[in-house]
């Protein structure tokens, strides 16, 4: 990858394109568990809670939950970063990546620690710090390249594989698949092929059309991949070797264009749609209790 120009902070390892999903070790066939029913982990039917956010977070895009429970969301065109309270919805003034918030067509957050990522459609990958509301932080830019056949939307970090997880909105020509990229922490690790899910896959499911990327997370649970689909208002549930564990529609009542998700440390599924006109939401599913 071509490094930008930035205002980096020291410590800063780069980044190169990744390292294939690997399983969690287990007895199972081919050293891989078996993935729950994810898609039941949580009653989609039933919000537990949901909030109006304020303005500044009327395009908001991407979600991510830090180690410590902090929940961190961002707009989609200029870089700045807010602290969600998951219990109450209140939003602080957030912080900005360089004194001049860098501007951008913001489409992911993910937290790997100590370590912050933005991503922008284009595939630039934004590294920093978390810092104080109302404050900056210095950030280092690189050019993943993949902007070049792939218009990303959807960050997520993995870390049974210490990797970032890229989603790919839309293809250029398009292929017909979702496509997700990998990218691990450690740089001297080696570029496998993405992952690749046909949408032939989708349609026992009826969405043999296909799914567009808006969001990506990782269930901390199962280790199973969540897409969230705003074109279609759907989620898509994917095990580590990319087949479909299910794809369930979302309820226009609560959605109205679903872009970011996040499981936070309890468990709950939080999910963010962009206002579009209108008030920005946040939406949290409860998990619901295993079978006795």
């Amino acid at each position: 990858m071509r490094r930008l120009g930035s205002a980096a902070g020291r410590g800063m390892v780069a980044l190169s394109v990744i390292s294939s999903l690997a399983a969690a070790p287990s007895a199972g066939q081919g050293g891989e568990t078996a993935v729950p029913d994810v898609a039941h982990r949580w009653d989609l039917s039933h919000r537990a809670a949901h909030f109006d956010l304020p303005g500044r977070l009327q395009e908001i895009s991407g979600l991510a939950f830090s180690s410590d429970g902090q929940l961190f969301a961002h707009d989609d065109e200029v870089g700045v970063v807010y602290r969600i309270d998951p219990a109450s919805g209140k939003v602080d003034h957030g912080f900005t990546l360089g004194p001049r918030p860098v501007k951008g067509d913001f489409e992911g957050i993910a937290v790997a620690g100590s370590r912050f990522f933005l991503v922008t459609s284009r595939g630039f990958l934004y590294e920093f710090r978390e810092a104080a509301a109302g404050t900056s932080t210095p950030y280092r830019a690189t050019n993943t390249r993949l902007g070049n056949h792939c218009e990303i939307e959807g960050l997520a970090y993995d870390s049974r594989t210490e990797s970032l997880l890229l989603a790919c909105k839309t293809l250029a020509p398009p292929a017909g698949q979702i496509r997700i990229h990998r990218l691990p922490l450690d740089p001297a690790e080696a570029t496998p092929p993405p992952l690749v899910v046909p949408f032939s896959e989708l349609a026992p499911f009826r969405f043999g059309g296909g799914i567009h990327p808006s969001g990506l997370e990782v269930d901390p649970e199962t280790g199973a991949l969540i897409v969230v689909a705003a074109r279609e208002r759907a989620l898509v549930f994917l095990d580590r070797r990319g087949h479909v564990l299910a794809a369930v529609p979302l309820s226009s009542d609560h959605h109205r264009q679903p872009e970011g998700v996040a499981v936070g440390p309890h468990g709950s599924l939080y999910i963010s749609d962009e206002g579009a006109g209108h008030h920005a939401k946040l939406t949290v599913y409860a998990p619901l209790q295993p079978n006795p």
